[in-house]
């Protein structure tokens, strides 16, 4: 079975943004959009979340065909697949979002067998999203030099 990044990338959308709230220490909600990005600094974006919440974006990428190509025959693995999801946060303050530092690794990869296995429907990711964005803000995803954090071991 072929599998067509771009068709998964299209059905269930690029960004996908959750809000955290520190207090409680739990998703309050999710939000997915076909925005080429998010300006999280209008106000219009922000309404509704809270000071003090976090909003945590998971943006999906895909692997260039050419350099999963070159990883396949490299001794040192440093990608864990075709699909990734790259993660970014902003902390409210006064009604505007500040952009926090990422950690050292921010991506959780999607295994090739693993989309293939589950690609029947965009529940399945829909789901995993929210558990790497979940991930990132619990400290869960390896931060070792040659970690390659995927779906799999979250």
């Amino acid at each position: 079975m072929r599998i067509k990044l771009q068709d998964i990338i299209d059905k269930v959308s690029k960004y996908h943004y959750y809000v955290y709230d520190t207090n409680k220490t739990k998703m309050v909600s999710s939000h997915h959009n076909d925005m080429n990005s998010i300006n999280m600094n209008k106000l219009s974006d922000l309404s509704g979340i809270k000071d003090g919440r976090i909003i945590i974006l998971v943006k999906l990428k895909r692997i260039k065909k050419k350099e999963y190509e070159l990883e396949k025959f490299s001794p040192l693995k440093l990608l864990g697949g075709i699909l990734y999801g790259e993660v970014s946060t902003y902390k409210i303050d006064n009604n505007k979002a500040i952009k926090q530092s990422t950690k050292l690794k921010n991506k959780v990869y999607f295994p090739k067998k693993y989309i293939q296995k589950n690609w029947k429907d965009s529940k399945w990711l829909m789901k995993d999203l929210k558990k790497i964005a979940a991930a990132y803000i619990d400290d869960k995803i390896l931060q070792q030099l040659f970690a390659i954090n995927t779906i799999n071991s979250l």
